[in-house]
């Protein structure tokens, strides 16, 4: 006996059933339940990389001028883009992985959906290219503003 857990938006609920692990419907919902998981958190993970970057440009742009902050902030936001930079290649991981499993199930069940999308590492316009120049974007633009405090 499996434990099916049922994910909704507002709450969270566990139902004991009788699923056998050969039961392809719902393989493929478990395995469309962690892609869609996956790509969620990779999601929510770039947009409060976002927050936090305009905090750090808002305090990096008021007329307050320290010596000694504005220094930490720009080491902030490289230390936060490099961080956020390995949690995405983590997150598409994952995704791939989910990916990988959703594809296999739905073609054991003869369901073509997600096979039919071409999932390849690289594309000029992706996700993963936007997210990761952003990031490196950021880690470049903080290491400039870190030197030219000191080289003025």
């Amino acid at each position: 006996m499996l434990t099916c857990f049922s994910l909704s938006i507002n709450n969270i609920h566990m139902e004991n059933s009788n699923i056998s692990k050969n039961d392809n419907s719902f393989l493929i919902d478990h395995a469309r339940t962690m892609f869609l998981n996956a790509s969620d958190v990779r999601m929510r993970n770039f947009n409060f990389f976002l927050v936090i970057v305009g905090a750090l440009v808002a305090l990096y742009s008021t007329r307050i001028q320290f010596a000694v902050i504005n220094p930490v902030i720009s080491v902030s936001g490289f230390v936060f883009s490099i961080l956020f930079y390995i949690l995405d290649v983590r997150s598409k991981q994952l995704l791939n992985a989910a990916h990988g499993e959703l594809k296999q199930h739905e073609k054991n069940a003869g369901i073509n959906i997600i096979g039919k999308i071409h999932f390849s590492t690289f594309h000029l316009i992706s996700h993963t290219f936007v997210y990761r120049f952003i990031y490196i974007s950021v880690m470049i633009c903080s290491v400039y503003l870190f030197v030219s405090k000191f080289f003025r």
